[in-house]
This record gives structure tokens, sequence and C-alpha cells, in this order.
């Protein structure tokens, strides 16, 4: 009987200790429960804000270098000193005789497609004030018959790129540049718009057919290796690393992983597909964290995209008609159809993260670093015996 007893008294303490055990686990479980849904409920609101404008005309394309911007317009290529983002000046222009230019910079130098007099420019910027021609070159093209010709230029290493909707892709040496030769040249049919370079791999969109891939190690044979077919309406692209993005005309942006270039894989996309009433997002420019999105109408989107397959906007600015954007990491440069916003320099600025309240349902989630919760006791008598139950402190993380 003793021994039943005995028996009994211990079942009864281990079925105590088990009780604490369990109540203890759903504790934890509870918490984490509080947890996610304090995630959930807080956001960072990004809001835009004008930091700076000037009125140079209807504006297209801007490259940024040191302290100026590059902005092409209807008529000339347009330097301003943008050391003081607040207040851009305009130092000085390359005119164009009426045409808009295309033009890329780098270390001092811009590469320009005069469209006036078909000719294929070198310019030293080095003195912004007083920029100089020092190299040019006359492409042996009809250009009489190309009223509606765009351009896209791309500079790797010594080499430029260039694409149009209409030529074929030429690549020129540009080592010694007051004498840019053509080296190569790649058959790539119309409707070409965007152009992309990583490597020894090029990406250009086309308007039919949607992206095709070629392989630049040899620059003088540029050969198509991959394609993918996607709907009409993609035009300009951006890559960092191996995260290709494209804009498109009737959806809105369209996020590859190019990893592998001969299969090229779509992995997310932003926006929804309009006929009637597109997204006309005409220009996308970014990094591994965020990405601007010209939307001709609508204005500029800032989406964060630091999980490529889970993009999202953040804010949008909507007080311009943009042509173009570039997003240097800290600024976004505008370029835009109206004349009396010719160029801004936008920065979305991350506010404080705010608290849903009402997702916690009544519950204190103020969020500290750590936070220690009582052990646990429990005292039980009876049948002749005392046991004391304890639990110690635990630490939970919020």
């Amino acid at each position: 009987m003793k021994n039943q007893l005995c028996l009994f008294k211990c079942l009864l303490v281990f079925s105590l200790l088990i009780f604490a055990y369990m109540n203890q686990i759903g504790d934890i479980s509870s918490t984490a429960k509080s947890l996610e849904l304090q995630n959930k409920s807080q956001q960072t609101v990004y809001s835009p804000h004008l930091i700076g404008e000037i009125q140079i005309g209807v504006t297209h394309e801007v490259f940024v270098e040191s302290d100026y911007a590059y902005v092409t317009t209807n008529d000339a290529l347009v330097i301003i000193d943008i050391s003081n983002p607040s207040s851009p000046e305009r130092i000085s222009e390359i005119n164009m005789e009426g045409f808009s230019p295309v033009a890329v910079v780098r270390d001092e130098l811009a590469y320009i497609i005069n469209m006036a007099s078909h000719e294929f420019l070198i310019a030293n910027v080095s003195s912004p004030e007083n920029p100089d021609i020092i190299g040019r070159y006359f492409p042996d093209l009809d250009w009489e018959n190309f009223d509606d010709l765009m351009i896209k230029l791309a500079l790797v290493d010594n080499y430029l790129y260039v694409l149009s909707n209409v030529l074929d892709l030429m690549v020129f040496n540009v080592q010694d540049p007051t004498n840019p030769i053509l080296i190569g040249e790649y058959n790539t049919g119309d409707g070409n718009a965007g152009l992309a370079i990583t490597g020894d791999v090029l990406f250009y969109t086309n308007n039919d057919i949607g992206i095709k891939v070629l392989n630049i190690g040899n620059r003088s044979a540029p050969y198509q290796i991959a394609s993918l077919n996607m709907d009409r309406g993609v035009f300009d692209l951006d890559i960092h690393e191996d995260i290709l993005y494209v804009s498109n005309y009737f959806f809105g942006v369209i996020i590859l992983n190019v990893s592998d270039p001969f299969n090229p894989r779509v992995i997310s996309s932003l926006g929804e597909t309009d006929v009637i009433d597109p997204p006309r997002s005409r220009a996308v420019s970014g990094d591994n964290n965020f990405l601007a999105i010209a939307k001709m109408e609508r204005g500029v989107s800032f989406v964060d995209v630091s999980d490529p397959t889970k993009p999202h906007e953040l804010a949008l600015y909507n007080e311009s008609r943009p042509t173009n954007c570039l997003y240097d990491g800290k600024y976004v440069y505008i370029t835009d159809h109206d004349t009396s916003r010719s160029f801004q320099i936008v920065e979305f600025v991350a506010d404080e993260p705010i608290e849903d309240t009402s997702s916690t349902m009544g519950t204190n989630t103020t969020s500290t670093t750590s936070a220690t919760t009582p052990g646990l006791e429990i005292l039980v008598v009876g049948l002749g015996l005392l046991v004391l139950i304890r639990l110690g402190s635990r630490r939970k993380f919020e």
C-alpha cells in the first residue's frame, strides 16, 4: 500500500511538471504570434521631396557624374552643376542644331549621337564651362529614312554600343577618344528600345519579341545566345548583378534573374496589365535595393526591390510627366515633357516606422530589445507531500 501511495505521489508530481512545461510552450507560441502581428503592423512610409529643379525646355535623358548632370533637350546636351542639389545651375551646352541628341558620359568624356549632323561625337567635358569636341565618326547610313529614330547607348570599358529601333547594333572602340573606330555590327532588326550590359553579355529589348541576349565576348562578332518572349511594350532595361529590370508600357515592371544568361527567368513583376489606361512605364533605374520607374503621365514610382521576388511600391512622385529618370542611390533625377518642370531632383525619404495598433487587438506591442518574464512557481500540497516546482526565468526577444 505504501509503495502504491508513493507511486501515486510521484505520478502526480510528474503530471504537474508536464502541465507547467506545456503552459510555458503555449506562452512562447503566443508570444511568437504576437511578434508576428507586431512586425506586420509596422511599415516604413516613404515620402517624395522635391530638392531642386531648373527649367531648360523639354528634356529626354540624364546622366550624372560627380557634381554635374548631363541632360539632353530638344536641341542640345545641357551641362548642369548639381553640387548644390537644391539649386541646380546651368553651366553650358553643346548645341545640336535643332535635333535631340543621345548621349552617355563617363570619365569626363561625353559620347553623343548628333541627329542633325548624322554623326557620332566625343566631347571632353573636363572643363564643364567649355566642352570641347575631340572626336567624330560619320556612319555610312541613309539617315533621311529614319524620321522616328530612337537610339540607346552603353559604354563598357573602352567599347561603346549603339542600339537603335531601325539600325543594326554597332560596336565602337573608343580607347582613343579622338579616333572612334567601328569594329563590329549585329543585325538586331526593327523595334529595339532598351540596352543593358553585364560582363560579356548584352541584353536588348525588341518590341515584337521581348528580350534578346547576345554574347559580346568577341566585340567584333556578337552572336545571340538566348531570347525570352514577352508581351509587346517592353522598353527600358537596367541591370544589377544577376537581376534585370524591364519596363513595360502596358504592364509596369518585370524582374528577371539572368544568372544563367542562356535561360533568363521571370521571377516577379509589379503592376497590372491595362490596355485601356496602361501604366506607361517607360524607363527604369535603380540598384539592389530601390528602383525608380518613370511612368509617362503618372509620375515616378519608388519601389523596394531588396527582395526581387517581392517588389513593392513605397511612394509615388506625381508632380511630373517624366520622359526618363536616374537613381544614383540618394536622389532621383527626372527629365520631363513639361517645360515648366524640365529637370527635377527628388529624394524619397524614409519616415519613422508607424504602428497599426488595431492589428494587435489591444495588446501592448511596444518594441524593446529584450524582456524577461518571471519564472513559474507551483506549490503542491497534498497527500502528505510538499513540492515546490520552479521553472527559471526565460528571456524572450521582441
